[in-house]
This record gives C-alpha cells, structure tokens and sequence, in this order.
C-alpha cells in the first residue's frame, strides 16, 4: 500500500510539472505551488478559448 501511494504521488508530482512546463507565461525551474499551476494554467485556457472564439489565430 505505501510503494502504491508513493508510485501515485511522482505520478501527480510530475503532472504538475508537464502542465507547469506547457504553461508559456512560465520560466523554467520556477517554484511555484500546486495552486498557482492550476490557476494559470485555468487563465491561460481561458485565454485560449476565448481567442478561439473571436475567431483569432494562435501562435
């Protein structure tokens, strides 16, 4: 049970990391709480959709 909760911790840790790193706003090896991930990581979908939506281009 311990190695399995361990295995399943890495494996969000590094999720964190994937989207942290996916995120352009971000430098790397920058610190940031799991919180901040997802809240910029939400502003930066949003901001995504919404160029979409006004017909915008992304790149």
């Amino acid at each position: 049970m311990q190695h399995e909760r361990g295995a399943a911790y890495a494996t969000l840790r590094q999720a964190f990391h994937s989207l942290q790193a996916a995120l352009p706003s971000v430098p790397p090896d920058t610190k940031l709480s799991k919180l901040d991930v997802l809240v910029l990581a939400t502003n930066y979908i949003a901001y995504l959709t919404e160029t979409l939506d006004q017909g915008g281009t992304l790149g």
